[in-house]
């Protein structure tokens, strides 16, 4: 009798070799396995040809480390008749069941332990194979697999140059959305960039995150929410002016005349946006600009950002109103959401202003909360980071500002 092996050590082979840019179609021609019998999860294929697909796709796929790669894709998943339960059945009662149909009662003369030998009586293999036979064929997949495009396909089918750095942009940030950035992460970002003639700040931001991250809190910060504050603050007050701002946030001097602009707001008429932003910093306990720890004046259109949008200061509100911020931003967009994805889900502290932290888009439901609130900001006719004058509005009703700048409800944006 020949030895044989199940299919899902060449579909395991394949989804591997996939994943390096093999076309799996491919991959199944030179190991001369039939595309059919993967839609089996029960087939069983001569050992022989197990070892031709081991020996002939890593070949094909140029990986040295190839077993490694299978390895990591192998985690987790499960290579016997509970793997066939599970993936058919919706709940466990529903697998237990079917567990039960497949193996037949024993005789009622073997029920507990043999009369001879004290061995317990095993099922009946014949019967349970013919039932295994008879059950339906897998689909492991969720739908059909779709090859994967390679970077000058990709170039040839898109022209647009800013297309093209979108999409870069877009590669980036869904890099950015898994948990830890690898070489591979990198080399395929880098692959596509090159191809499409696009290199957006994006790209330059991962290779810091994966090397430097001095560099890079100081790169995301310039391209994303400081850039603009930082030379406005120099334009209008100099370097004087900037190293007074740097130094009352930290704590070493108080601005008074900065301060007692912003603690006058007290005096505004309630519903105005200056006496929200007074009652949203002392609810809050933040620090006014040019008291000692407040804010850089800069920094201010991020926190009238949350008043305007209703988000808290939670860090789940942190999220929205930056994702907010992204949106109505005409210049740049994707470095802030580079900033909000490196900062709250790859756990990098980019600023002393919010606790970073890793993961949080496993929040159940936060992905979806975050493109709302980012489809909420694209909805507005005004970038309020591009030099806005918010002091010529600070008397104005915040209802009013909303209407005027375009902010819809937030249920209207769901």
């Amino acid at each position: 009798m020949r030895p044989t092996g199940c299919i899902k050590a060449i579909r395991l082979c394949v989804l591997t070799a996939s994943r390096a840019g093999v076309d799996p179609r491919e991959a199944l021609a030179v190991a001369e396995v039939d595309p059919a019998l993967l839609e089996d999860p029960t087939a069983r294929v001569p050992h022989d040809t197990v070892a031709r697909a081991w020996t002939r796709i890593p070949e094909l796929a140029r990986d040295p480390a190839f077993g490694l790669h299978a390895a990591e894709l192998l985690v987790g998943q499960l290579f016997d008749v509970v793997d066939f339960v599970t993936a058919q059945c919706a709940t466990v009662r529903a697998g237990g069941d079917r567990l039960r149909a497949a193996l037949p009662a024993p005789h009622p003369r073997r029920r507990g332990r043999a009369a001879h030998g004290g061995r317990r009586a095993r099922p009946h293999l014949a019967a349970l194979r013919r039932r295994r036979r008879a059950a339906p064929a897998l689909e492991l997949h969720p739908g059909p697999v779709l090859a994967p495009i390679a970077p000058e396909e990709l170039a040839r089918a898109v022209r647009d140059p800013a297309l093209r750095e979108q999409l870069v942009n877009g590669l980036c940030a869904m890099t950015l959305c898994g948990e830890r950035i690898d070489d591979r992460d990198l080399l395929e970002v880098e692959r596509f960039a090159a191809a499409l003639g696009a290199r957006p700040d994006a790209v330059r931001q991962l290779h810091r995150l994966h090397e430097r991250l001095v560099l890079l809190r100081i790169d995301i910060a310039r391209n994303a929410l400081l850039g603009k504050s930082v030379r406005r603050m120099l334009d209008e007050g100099g370097v004087y002016g900037l190293a007074r701002n740097l130094a009352s946030f930290a704590g070493v001097l108080e601005n008074e005349p900065v301060a007692a602009r912003y603690r006058s707001l007290e005096g505004y008429r309630e519903g105005t946006l200056g006496k929200a932003l007074f009652t949203f910093y002392r609810e809050n306990g933040f620090s006014f600009p040019g008291e000692r720890r407040g804010v850089p004046e800069g920094v201010l259109t991020h926190d009238l950002s949350h008043i305007l949008a209703g988000y808290g200061t939670d860090l789940h509100g942190e999220a929205m109103t930056i994702a907010f911020q992204a949106g109505y931003r005409r210049e740049n967009p994707f470095g802030i959401l580079v900033f909000l994805l490196v900062q709250l889900q790859q756990g990098v502290q980019l600023t002393v202003l919010a606790p970073a932290q890793q993961g949080m888009l496993a929040t159940p439901g936060l992905a979806d909360d975050l493109v709302r609130s980012f489809v909420r900001g694209t909805k507005m006719n005004t970038d309020l980071m591009d030099d806005w004058d918010f002091w010529s509005v600070m008397a104005v009703d915040v209802e009013e500002l909303r209407r005027r700048y375009g902010v819809l409800p937030a249920a209207a944006a769901a």
